[in-house]
């Protein structure tokens, strides 16, 4: 899905992009997979700054892992 994601981007299909992206990011916490998962939703953020699914699923991801510090930047953003 990562690879796919980044073609689509580079083939300027950015909400195709979009959403392989947060697919992966969905399998990958479904796997237990947290640093898979917090880089590919910061690869989303990156993306798309003001798309606030990124921001809801990092806090989620944060408040999970007891990162505090990571989690008030995701409700501040």
């Amino acid at each position: 899905l990562r690879r796919l994601a980044d073609l689509l981007y580079i083939n300027g299909e950015p909400e195709e992009a979009r959403e392989m992206f947060l697919r992966l990011a969905d399998r990958l916490a479904e796997v237990g997979d947290e640093a898979g998962t917090d880089g590919v939703l910061k690869r989303i953020r990156a993306l798309d700054p003001d798309d606030p699914i990124p921001h809801e699923k990092g806090l989620e991801l944060y408040q999970r892992l007891g990162m505090k510090a990571q989690a008030v930047e995701e409700v501040l953003w």
